[in-house]
């Protein structure tokens, strides 16, 4: 990752979370936080991250972090993979995986998406509310979709390990029965 431009949609506790995260590691060269919150992205400003309100941010990224609700990260995919330059990652931080590797299905070849949850979390939100180490010892669980290749598995991890978490790969059915035990 260290020579990667890193975009992330959605600043709140995990977006803005993982991009403290990457800035404070130095994990990559670039990261640019996409929000449409003018607070988040004043806040995030004054942390070191470059700031866009626009989804257009991603036009320049190696790897798209979607931070967003599930329904949203469903809906910028489309956008998100039209504006995202050839062979850039595509990683959703997404509660749920079997809706979000479906749409992620439907995107074009020369974007390599792969579904990602984090295991962790807080009870706040919002940027105000991000740490820099939230991910450290966390558990991350991967989703690779069917075409995902050994190439994007690895950076996946590689990104996942970049921000001190422990990534975990699972499918995405086995990853909704789990959270859905754990979680009730």
């Amino acid at each position: 990752m260290p020579g990667a431009t890193v975009a992330i949609v959605g600043l709140g506790l995990m977006g803005g979370s993982f991009a403290l995260s990457l800035v404070e590691n130095k994990a990559c060269v670039h990261v640019v936080g996409i929000d449409a919150n003018v607070d988040s992205l004043e806040q995030a400003g004054r942390r070191g991250i470059e700031t866009s309100a626009d989804l257009r941010g991603v036009k320049q990224a190696d790897v798209i972090v979607l931070a967003t609700p599930v329904r949203t990260i469903i809906q910028q995919l489309p956008r998100v993979a039209a504006d995202a330059p050839a062979d850039a990652m595509i990683i959703d931080l997404g509660s749920t995986k079997g809706e979000i590797v479906q749409a992620m299905e439907q995107l074009p070849g020369r974007v390599h998406p792969i579904g990602g949850h984090p295991m962790c979390g807080s009870e706040r939100s919002g940027f105000g509310a991000a740490d820099s180490h939230l991910f450290h010892h966390a558990v991350f669980v991967l989703t690779p979709l069917s075409n995902t290749t050994l190439e994007t598995i690895g950076r996946a991890q590689a990104l996942v390990e970049a921000v001190g978490a422990q990534p975990l790969l699972l499918t995405p059915e086995r990853h909704d029965k789990i959270v859905a035990a754990v979680s009730h």
